[in-house]
């Protein structure tokens, strides 16, 4: 859980889960995304392969999570 200036939620707060990348490709944490909870609104996946020194957002690509960008907080505004 993170406190977002500027979020319109309650508290502010948004829910991150973190995945290392040997889980991009395991079917339940794939079903896991898209999750909604209904005070926090959008669960936001982010992760990083090991080795790697960025975390990334991470979207979901058939039956697996793949990068969809740079993890910037200003993107957990949004729900």
């Amino acid at each position: 859980m993170v406190a977002i200036r500027g979020r319109d939620t309650l508290d502010r707060i948004a829910l991150l889960e973190v995945k290392g990348g040997h889980l991009w490709a395991v079917e339940d944490e794939v079903e896991k995304h898209g999750a909604v909870h209904p005070a926090y609104g959008t669960v936001f996946m982010i992760g990083r392969r090991r080795c790697e020194g960025a975390f990334h957002h991470l979207r979901r690509e058939g039956e697996r999570l793949t990068t969809d960008g740079e993890f910037a907080m200003e993107r957990l505004k949004y729900s």
